[in-house]
């Protein structure tokens, strides 16, 4: 996947959505050199949690769109916010820096696999190439942000919503 940074855009607000209820997240960010090596420091998500012994990153990463246990079953809300209450902030933790990255930069966004790709046979119903990823950024996030007012509503050009992100990636 590539990406082309646009000035001072807060990468820590960009947001991957796998069909709403997967639960793979960023694990970091990298600068690729024009060699398509990775550059310089990594960079993390607002709110990062890292991986470790004893640690579980879901409890502090994994923002289940329906929760779990809704009333009303699989439906999205209005009111669903785009990122969970750790995120809603524009702070990074403390050993989780956000990416330094210049304009035109291409950044690779890196996860862990969890099983949607190689076992795929676990996941019956889903489709066969695990769902779309897209990508949104802004340079004026805002805690209030829900999901259905960003998830196909931005767009590339910065046209669609209330006009403040803009669609960066799509990747199937």
């Amino acid at each position: 996947m590539q990406l082309t940074l646009k000035s001072s855009l807060a990468l820590a607000a960009a947001t991957l959505l796998a069909s709403v209820s997967a639960h793979s997240w960023i694990e970091d960010m990298h600068v690729i050199a024009k060699n398509g090596t990775f550059v310089g420091e990594p960079g993390y998500a607002r709110g990062n949690a890292k991986r470790g012994p004893g640690v579980d990153p879901d409890k502090q990463m994994v923002h289940l769109l329906p929760p779990n246990g809704r009333p009303t079953g699989n439906q999205i809300l209005d009111s669903d916010p785009m990122c969970m209450p750790s995120q809603q902030q524009p702070q990074q933790s403390s050993d989780s820096p956000k990416l330094k990255a210049a304009p035109g930069d291409m950044v690779a966004l890196r996860y862990q696999e969890n099983g949607h790709v190689t076992i795929p046979q676990n996941q019956p119903g889903k489709p066969s190439n695990r769902g779309t990823i897209f990508v949104y950024g802004t340079t004026n996030p805002s805690p209030d942000d829900k999901l259905l007012s960003i998830h196909k509503v931005w767009n590339p050009e910065g046209t669609g919503g209330d006009k403040r992100g803009k669609l960066l990636a799509t990747e199937s």
